[in-house]
């Protein structure tokens, strides 16, 4: 079973470092919010990635009944994605990165970890921590390291590259 819940695993993982992120750079965030009307105050922001950190975190240790908490965060990431890109200026701020636009893919990433977390919830899932400690469980560990890490390259890396790549087409 373990196995089944490894895209919860890694959701948990990315709120952990998009929480971080939107604590120690608050600024792209807070725009992103502000240009979707809602708070986008340093202090807001914060606070949104103070709650993610300890929310991703409770996940990743305790498991259970928190994951019901990590679905409620990326559904409403998901109604955020979906609601903003209908702006051609949208922007995402999710990792504290200036001028990451929002694409179809982060909004279709942000619904599947969403489903991931509902299923961690359903089976009530244990935390990648309780998994670890268990007999050859430590190779989940790097194989969640390298999920987060490349879940948040499709996320920022990939339509930053993207973008870069079609606006030298259009200037050469």
């Amino acid at each position: 079973m373990p196995f089944t819940i490894a895209g919860a695993w890694i959701g948990a993982g990315l709120l952990v470092l998009a929480g971080m992120a939107k604590v120690r750079r608050p600024d792209a965030p807070g725009r992103a919010l502000v240009l979707a009307g809602l708070p986008g105050s340093s202090l807001a922001v914060r606070a949104l990635g103070t709650g993610e950190v300890l929310v991703g975190a409770a996940a990743l240790v305790m498991g259970g009944t928190v994951w019901a908490a990590v679905a409620l965060l990326y559904l409403g990431f998901t109604v955020f994605v979906v609601r903003e890109r209908t702006r051609p200026t949208a922007s995402c701020g999710c990792f504290g990165e200036e001028g990451v636009p929002l694409t179809a893919l982060h909004g279709a990433v942000d619904g599947v970890l969403a489903v991931a977390a509902v299923a961690a919830t359903v089976l009530a899932a244990p935390g990648l921590v309780t998994v670890v400690a268990e007999p050859g469980g430590w190779v989940a560990l790097p194989l969640a390291v390298v999920g987060v890490v490349a879940v948040r390259m499709l996320l920022v890396d990939l339509p930053v590259l993207s973008d870069a790549i079609r606006a030298a087409g259009a200037s050469s």
